[in-house]
């Protein structure tokens, strides 16, 4: 009974402090890493403590962009999924719609990412648009980590993932983390034996360390294909077994079906990218997705709670809100 109690009293103050660190940083506009030196707690914990007041809807925050018009579709899903933001990207009759998309998510990460911040980023198409939007700022003590290992069997691909964390370091004056594994292990095996390894193990810290993650979901149906599904990473056989296993789409290389279970789909058992059940833990989860082609992929996604910001062009929004209505 004594413990009870003290649990109890632990869990409010735990509460208490989460509330308090949410008004101090909201409302007195102090910073994550301030509030950590004051409290003498970490700066990851004060991040994942202000987490969970949003995720107990202790803060509510009401943005006003003149010049951006929440649309009903783009309310249904922030409402029904509990999103932070959704924000649908109007395309030009000339833009390309990657592009127009990745322009708008590299202004919403120039504009949220804080010192001393890590960022994890899962290289792809999409993400590589992002990458060339973004534009230097006066950020200082940021790191940014690789979510998702970049070998295929043809090509080790590590100047294409580089570039793209080149240029989001670039972007905050940040630290590295590169992940100098392939996409897909052959055998279940070598991944379970590598990440034994005291190198990996430290690229597994600070990927669970992250504050934002940035991803876009990956589709066979997309236009362009998705880099994972066009660039060599999975054979014939790899394939079909991904359609048999019910597979919609991936996020950082692990799949997941049309309800966002990943546990019934055998590939994950190889694949190198964060785990979902640690992408879920990560604060803000930013993805970035374009072209109706992601609509199955990306109603997945929202269904299995992998996503708390959606930047994604107006179609697909509309795609997505009329899959979800339908379930």
């Amino acid at each position: 009974m004594r413990a009870r109690a003290h649990q109890h009293e632990q869990t409010l103050g735990r509460e208490r402090l989460a509330v308090e660190l949410a008004r101090r940083h909201y409302l007195d506009d102090e910073s994550m890493s301030d509030l950590a030196t004051v409290f003498g707690i970490s700066r990851s914990t004060v991040s994942r403590l202000i987490a969970l007041a949003h995720e107990r809807h202790w803060v509510r925050i009401t943005i006003v962009d003149p010049h951006h018009h929440e649309t009903e579709s783009a309310r249904y899903l922030r409402e029904r999924f509990d999103l932070h933001s959704v924000v649908a990207v109007a395309q030009g009759a000339t833009d390309d719609v990657v592009d127009a998309v990745g322009r708008r998510a590299a202004e919403f990460l120039l504009a949220t990412i804080e010192d001393h911040q890590t960022v994890g980023v899962a290289w792809g198409t999409t993400t590589r648009a992002v990458a060339a939007w973004l534009r230097p700022t006066d950020r200082v003590g940021c790191t940014v980590v690789q979510l998702n290992g970049a070998g295929s069997p043809e090509d080790l691909a590590v100047d294409y993932s580089m570039h793209i964390l080149g240029q989001f370091s670039s972007a905050w004056n940040a630290t590295v983390v590169y992940f100098p594994v392939p996409a897909f292990f052959d055998s279940a095996g070598t991944r379970t034996a590598l990440w034994k390894e005291r190198s990996i193990r430290r690229v597994l810290r600070a990927q669970r360390s992250c504050d934002v993650a940035v991803f876009s979901v990956g589709s066979t149906n997309a236009q362009p294909p998705s880099r994972v599904y066009a660039a060599g990473y999975l054979s014939t056989v790899e394939r079909r077994q991904l359609q048999a296993d019910g597979a919609v789409g991936d996020i950082a290389t692990h799949f997941y079906d049309g309800t966002g279970r990943t546990d019934r789909i055998h590939m994950n058992a190889r694949a190198s990218g964060i785990r979902p059940d640690a992408l879920r833990k990560i604060p803000e989860r930013c993805c970035v997705a374009a072209g109706v082609g992601k609509t199955e992929a990306l109603a997945g996604a929202l269904r299995g709670g992998y996503v708390t910001t959606l930047i994604a062009d107006s179609a697909l929004i509309d795609s997505a809100a009329a899959a979800c209505r339908a379930d």
